[in-house]
């Protein structure tokens, strides 16, 4: 199914947008074959995603691209990977405001900062 998607959307969207056209064309058959596993595999084996957690990790990760890619693009190299450092940092700190890690998590994170 997600190759006939791809070669329908290819055809449909190459002619208009070029090569952006197969890139989008293939992220939609990647997407309506994973919704498809996903949907027959519920029906085999239940598992309960944390969805909320999914998409706070998939958000703050985007932000985080976003704000580094665009308000640092013109940086030299080593200043350039201390600014990723700290960005790296924010979106830990991100996903702890966020409410994404659960105490069991913290608790571990905490055995192992002290650990080292």
């Amino acid at each position: 199914s997600a190759a006939i998607i791809n070669v329908v959307a290819n055809i449909i969207l190459i002619p208009f947008i070029g090569f952006y056209g197969a890139a989008y064309a293939t992220l939609i058959a990647y997407f309506a074959s994973a919704a498809v596993l996903y949907v027959l595999s519920r029906k085999v084996y239940p598992i309960d995603y944390e969805f909320k957690r999914v998409f706070i990790i998939i958000g703050s990760a985007l932000l985080i691209f976003f704000m580094v890619n665009t308000l640092f693009s013109e940086i030299g190299k080593i200043l350039d990977f201390i600014i990723k450092i700290i960005f790296m940092i924010i979106f830990i700190l991100m996903l702890k405001f966020t409410g994404f890690f659960n105490k069991e998590e913290l608790d571990t994170i905490k055995k192992l900062i002290k650990r080292k």
